[in-house]
């Protein structure tokens, strides 16, 4: 049973190896099966020869960025190489021109700059006629009785900045006077005569001295005409040291700082054709020699402090030649100005004290009752002083302006008070209007002047003549120069019309009505026309 199982698995072993067999020789020579491994083959290279093109696509573009990224780090770096070098080249540079500014520096402060000397000034031209209450009124004599041209200022200033701190400056005043002027005006005396019922000339009352009138015309040399000479005054001329805004000094003949006009004192700057009365009169010294300290403070973006101290030969005859006494003149400013967009408000004052002294100084010889020198008290040559005139003065003045939009209103006060301490002998017209005789011998008085004045002033805003300006304006001024002379008061109404096509040019045209004492004339009235210019 055994044995025939084992054939059995043996014969099976061997039916299926020979199958096996046909099997491969059949798919050898089938022609069947051939193509379709072909195909599988094929598309296994196509897909393989796909990924490696993609392959080397990608590989090419990350070389190409690879380049790219090269040649911009090139680049970068280039550029970084070139900052540094343009870095280097500019530190030096600098380091050569911060070398040359102090060398500049150091030239400048060893050597002395160049000097620059500025000449400017101003001129007007004033038309002038007056028409009296009375025919025969005194003031006829005292004003020009009929219309005239008159040329109240011709100034020139010479200024140089020598330093960054260092100025002067030099004003000087040209006049046609003395020409023209009366050295001596004559005053005759009438006598009422009952019988007749005129005035008659008394001859014992008549002041005979000769009328005289400068005349400064001179003949000229063989070759040129005649020559009419004038005066030259010197206005100011001082030294200013500036180093610091709050503190600046000034020394030489400088302008008294007070009021409105009388430093900045121009025609072409003065809104009127006339100064006020304050200053025509003199009731505060208009210059004085000596010395000034003077600065500002700015305290806030609105306001401003000003000040002045001053230390002078004060007042006197020859004041700006020498003092006649010991006494100096002394004097304080003080100024606040508040300023805003379109709104400016100026108020000041000043105050002076000085001693005004008038004295001749005489040279004596002492002698024996022989007439030989005299040695008994020391040298027998020796001097005296005669004492003319001397009075102490107070003064004290304030001033204020205020503009807004246009508008200007502003003022002046002074009040001066005189006490003699050598009473002069008072003037005879003085003497004969204030005690109606010429036989009294009447010593001046201690007294008080006063003036005052105020304007109103309006600028037209009108834009279509820009840049001409056109300003009328209104105004009263008022003297009391003597108080105990009450009818010497004078008021003032005046108005008048401004303008300005430049900055230079100013024409003026204004009326004026003054009021005077019955016993000098009464009215007085006068128009005027003036051209101002600055150069």
């Amino acid at each position: 049973m055994r044995k025939n199982t084992g054939w059995f698995v043996i014969i099976c072993w061997m039916l299926m190896a020979s199958r096996g067999a046909a099997q491969d020789d059949t798919t050898a020579t089938d022609p069947a099966s051939e193509p379709s491994s072909v195909d599988s083959d094929a598309v296994v290279d196509s897909e393989a020869g796909a990924r490696m093109n993609a392959l080397e696509e990608r590989l090419a573009s990350q070389e190409e960025r690879i380049t790219t990224l090269e040649a911009e780090r090139v680049a970068a770096t280039a550029r970084e190489q070139e900052k540094d070098r343009r870095a280097v080249e500019l530190e030096e540079k600098l380091d050569a021109t911060q070398m040359e500014m102090e060398e500049m520096s150091l030239t400048l402060t060893t050597a002395p700059p160049e000097k620059k000397l500025n000449i400017y000034g101003f001129f007007d031209t004033t038309f002038y006629k007056a028409w009296y209450q009375q025919e025969n009124s005194v003031l006829r004599s005292q004003n020009p009785p009929f219309s005239t041209f008159m040329m109240s200022h011709v100034n020139i200033y010479f200024s140089s900045q020598m330093t960054e701190t260092l100025s002067a400056l030099v004003e000087t005043g040209f006049s046609f006077s003395p020409n023209g002027y009366e050295t001596n005006l004559p005053v005759d005396a009438y006598v009422y005569n009952e019988a007749t019922g005129q005035y008659e000339l008394a001859p014992t009352l008549v002041d005979d001295s000769e009328y005289q009138r400068v005349d400064t015309t001179i003949p000229g040399g063989i070759t040129s005409s005649s020559v009419r000479y004038g005066s030259v005054s010197i206005v100011r001329a001082h030294l200013d040291w500036r180093p610091r805004d709050w503190l600046n000094l000034r020394v030489g003949q400088y302008l008294t700082p007070y009021g409105i006009w009388n430093v900045e004192h121009a025609s072409t700057v003065l809104l009127g054709v006339y100064y006020p009365h304050l200053m025509n009169w003199d009731l505060v010294p208009p210059s004085q020699l000596g010395l000034q300290a003077f600065g500002d403070f700015f305290l806030a973006d609105v306001m401003q402090l000003n000040y002045a101290l001053t230390l002078s030969n004060g007042r006197g005859p020859i004041s700006s030649a020498m003092d006649l006494d010991e006494n100096k003149g002394m004097g304080a400013r003080i100024q606040t100005i508040f300023s805003g967009n379109k709104w400016k408000i100026t108020a000041g004052s000043y105050g002076y004290y000085g001693k005004y002294t008038d004295a001749e100084r005489r040279a004596e010889i002492y002698l024996n009752s022989d007439l030989t020198r005299s040695y008994i008290d020391g040298s027998p040559l020796g001097s005296d002083i005669t004492y003319l005139k001397k009075f102490q003065e107070y003064i004290i003045t304030a001033d204020l302006s205020v503009e807004v939009a246009g508008l200007r209103v502003f003022g002046e006060l002074v009040h001066r008070k005189v006490h003699y301490l050598v009473h002069p002998v008072m003037n005879d017209n003085a003497q004969f209007v204030q005690v109606g005789n010429f036989s009294d011998d009447r010593k001046a008085a201690n007294h008080y002047s006063q003036s005052a004045y105020a304007i109103v002033a309006y600028q037209l805003p009108i834009s279509a003549i820009e840049p001409v300006l056109i300003t009328p304006y209104v105004g009263v001024d008022w003297l009391a120069p003597d108080d105990p002379l009450t009818w010497f008061e004078q008021k003032t109404f005046r108005f008048g019309l401004n303008v300005q096509p430049s900055a230079y040019v100013a024409i003026k045209t204004e009326g004026i009505i003054d009021n005077f004492a019955d016993v000098l004339g009464g009215r007085m009235t006068s128009i005027s026309a003036q051209l101002a210019v600055s150069f």
